[in-house]
């Protein structure tokens, strides 16, 4: 280990430490502002940013209420925990930019450095929101909305056909792909 730091400025504020990120050192319309222009897929023609891309994977967990969430306090405790993270789960890009997937699957691979940032990046974010810390149970249910919604705007967006790749995705949602698409672009 070393005792260097990885200081970044983002807006306003200066991150002393990306390996120590602090709520107070974050400027979160600078990242707001930052996800609204990155876009997807390399910046692909046709591709959401990053802020649409937060409010579609919102959506497919808003649509799924009844789909994947039983009728039970907790059950609705446990989708109202999943629809905020689904809007905030990826803001540590409005740090760390949008690392498309296969350059990230070939960093992971090798190393959790990405893991390590993203996740104080997260928790640093929430304390500064104010909003509940995603466990790993909120983490994974939202990564397999992340996921759909990836898969949605492969073919929906980029007009691209399905890949081997491709993350599953639920045929209503796939369905839906072109409304939900048109209704993530006006946000």
């Amino acid at each position: 280990m070393t005792d260097r730091k990885f200081p970044i400025k983002i807006g306003t504020k200066l991150i002393e430490d990306l390996m120590n990120p602090r709520p107070g050192e974050l400027d979160y319309h600078a990242i707001t502002t930052r996800l609204k222009g990155t876009y997807r897929f390399s910046g692909a023609k046709g591709a959401l940013n990053v802020h649409q891309h937060r409010h579609l994977v919102c959506r497919l967990v808003e649509m799924d209420k009844k789909g994947g969430f039983e009728d039970s306090e907790d059950s609705f405790q446990l989708w109202n925990q999943c629809c905020e993270w689904a809007f905030h789960h990826d803001d540590h890009e409005g740090i760390t930019g949008d690392i498309v997937a296969p350059v990230k699957n070939l960093i992971s691979s090798r190393t959790n450095i990405l893991e390590i940032i993203e996740t104080k990046l997260d928790w640093a974010i929430c304390t500064h929101l104010g909003i509940n810390h995603p466990n790993k149970v909120i983490r994974g249910l939202v990564h397999r909305y992340d996921k759909a919604a990836e898969t949605i705007e492969w073919v929906h967006a980029l007009g691209n056909a399905m890949q081997d790749f491709n993350h599953s995705c639920p045929e209503w949602m796939m369905d839906k792909g072109t409304a939900l698409i048109t209704w993530a672009r006006s946000q």
